[in-house]
């Protein structure tokens, strides 16, 4: 009999890959919801998506700014893996490129992403950015964005490679614009 006393096995715990996407999962339903919400209020001429949105983009270009942190001690500890720590990338630990080397192309790409995402943001309501920058800020920032987590893959980046590619499609697609509202 287990603790419970109820006979039953306990069910074993993911690993790896398994437990990357385990723990994303609150994560991805959260994004799910705020990107309908989202789109609601954008579809509708809200003015408010448009400064939810702006805001957003901000916050997604500066999470890109923790390739700039070293790996906090707490990460290591049964939680979920660190994406953050380009020693940890695959041309490091698969074609033996010096980590100092693509810890200093993520920090460039970082600084670079976090700046555009936060223009891009800027110019989705227009203030000091003019909006018709928006879709080149936008395509940019993701293009490079994603060429960051190209270098430093980790499934744990899965949802902000998902948000790089639906802006692609929105600009791609026309569905919003800045101009639309």
């Amino acid at each position: 009999m287990n603790a419970t006393g109820t006979g039953a096995q306990p069910l074993p715990q993911p690993s790896g890959l398994g437990k990357t996407l385990r723990d994303l999962l609150p994560l991805a339903v959260a994004l799910l919801v705020f990107a309908a919400a989202e789109w609601y209020l954008l579809t509708e001429g809200w003015l408010l998506g448009t400064w939810t949105l702006a805001a957003f983009l901000a916050f997604h270009g500066l999470i890109h700014l923790m390739f700039l942190n070293p790996k906090p001690p707490e990460a290591a500890a049964g939680g979920m893996s660190y994406p953050f720590d380009p020693a940890r990338s695959w041309p490091v630990t698969r074609l033996g490129v010096g980590a100092p080397t693509v810890r200093g192309l993520a920090v460039g790409l970082s600084a670079i992403v976090a700046i555009t995402f936060i223009l891009a943001g800027l110019a989705t309501v227009g203030l000091i950015v003019p909006t018709d920058w928006w879709a080149g800020l936008i395509v940019g920032s993701s293009v490079l964005s994603l060429a960051l987590f190209a270098l430093t893959f980790s499934p744990s980046l899965a949802l902000g490679i998902a948000i790089d590619l639906v802006l692609l499609w929105v600009v791609w697609s026309g569905a919003w614009t800045p101009g639309a509202v």
